[in-house]
């Protein structure tokens, strides 16, 4: 009698490529990126306590590569999860809280891919990355009070807008690269 095999979601290339990117992503995150931004903060002083926000949006571009490069349901989630648990371990700021944070992060991104249905990839990923980074933002400003309107609304804003630019536009260009090199053989973003 011959054994069926078991046909899994995810394939073990699939889970493989989002250790390694969560090994990277997850160590720069939680280890890195707050100290990368902080130079260019001056750059943002008009916009006072939420001067960090326009670069906030490179904390997201881990979830869209993912998502390009692996094209199913949920990869971003899990990812996200795996991306978490890495920059607890790494030291990021939040401790625990990361986990959350970045499964959030990577939840939203699905929802965004999902609401154009996998069809339009560069605006699955502006969209997903645009409300992975909005809310990840307004729910670390409540997280540490800083629920004045000016932080609210402007913040809100210049996060969507970061996410955009930084996450969903450069994470499409890289996972594109990433096609281009012929690394991954499935058809372009």
């Amino acid at each position: 009698m011959e054994k069926k095999r078991k046909k899994y979601y995810f394939s073990t290339f699939d889970l493989v490529l989002m250790a390694l990117i969560a090994g990277i992503g997850g160590v720069i995150n939680g280890s890195f990126m707050y100290t990368f931004i902080q130079p260019f903060k001056p750059l943002f002083t008009f916009l006072g306590p939420v001067s960090w926000v326009p670069l906030s949006g490179l904390y997201v571009i881990w979830p869209i590569i993912i998502r390009l490069l692996i094209r199913k349901r949920g990869a971003a989630t899990l990812y996200g999860l795996i991306q978490g648990f890495v920059e607890m371990l790494a030291g990021n700021r939040l401790g625990p809280w990361a986990i959350l944070f970045a499964g959030m992060e990577g939840l939203l991104v699905d929802i965004g891919f999902e609401l154009f249905k996998d069809k339009a990839k560069l605006f699955g990923s502006l969209l997903g990355a645009a409300l992975a980074n909005l809310v990840a933002v307004e729910i670390y400003f409540f997280l540490f009070k800083m629920t004045s309107p000016f932080e609210l609304y402007i913040g809100g804003i210049v996060a969507i807008l970061s996410g955009i630019i930084f996450a969903g536009l450069l994470g499409w260009l890289i996972a594109k690269a990433i096609y281009n090199t012929g690394i991954i053989k499935v058809r372009n973003p």
